[in-house]
This record gives C-alpha cells, structure tokens and sequence, in this order.
C-alpha cells in the first residue's frame, strides 16, 4: 500500500532548499562585486549606480552594460557566471516546486469550513454553468440584473 505524502514536511524541505539557495546567490553576488572590484567603493556610491542603472530607460545603454558583463565574464570569470546562472535557476526551480506543493496542499485541505466552501464554489459553478447551457445569458443580454430579477 502506498504511505501517504507528508505535505508539511516536504514544504518545509522546499522552504530550506530555497533559503539555501538564496543564501548562495546571495554569496555568489558578493563575489561578483569583489572581482570587478566594486567593493573599494562605499557602500552609498555602489548602492546609487545599481540603483541608477535599476532607474535607466534606454534600452541602448541597458544592452551596453549587458555587453561589458558578457565580455567581463567571458575573460575573467566564466565560473562565477555559470554559478550565478546556476543558482537563479535553481532557486527559480525550488520556487516553482513549493508552490506546486502549496496548490496541492491546499486541493487536499480537508478542514470542514474548506470543505463546505469548495461544495458550495462547485455548486455555484454548475448553477452559472447551467444558466449558460439553458442560453439566458444571452436572452438578457448578459445583463445580471435582469436575470436576478427574472429568478
């Protein structure tokens, strides 16, 4: 016989996973700035340029700054920029999965007020459903206010 699934404990296993994750991006991006040597700046001059290249609307000086990267990692620091890559995307994929796991958790709640509203979201759905099917919609128009006063 299959054992169930324990939902909690799988979430809790995605929620460390993705802390993990972002504490490696995290770390990967601190080394990112001691190589182009950005960590001699102080901290409120490094924070004005991101924040003025975050503000920046020209696509023409975003895909100038795109191309200095690519050629910075290229000469220097392949490795590092495979990591970054690597760990957006894993943090990325470890999102996707807990969410997944929420949505599932959440279809198997089994809690009487969830279940009582599910019944009744179902029971609504099947009544609009057949009002469609019977064609009022369209005989009024789709105007709500005249269906609720013809019921």
């Amino acid at each position: 016989m299959r054992r169930p699934r324990d939902l909690d404990a799988e979430l809790k296993a995605l929620a460390d996973k993705e802390r993990t994750l972002k504490e490696r991006k995290v770390r990967q991006l601190s080394e990112l700035v001691a190589a182009t040597g950005a960590d001699a700046l102080d901290v409120e001059t490094l924070a004005g340029g991101l924040l003025a290249m975050i503000e920046a609307d020209d696509p023409a000086r975003r895909e100038s700054w795109r191309k200095r990267g690519q050629v910075f990692f290229q000469r220097r620091h392949a490795s590092l920029h495979a990591a970054l890559v690597a760990a957006a995307l894993a943090l990325k994929r470890a999102a996707t999965a807990r969410h997944r796991h929420e949505a599932s958790q959440a279809r198997h709640d089994k809690r009487a007020w969830v279940v009582s509203r599910r019944e009744r979201t179902r029971h609504l759905i099947e009544m609009g459903g057949l009002v469609v099917k019977a064609g009022l919609d369209t005989l009024a128009n789709d105007d709500r206010a005249v269906l609720y006063g013809a019921f």
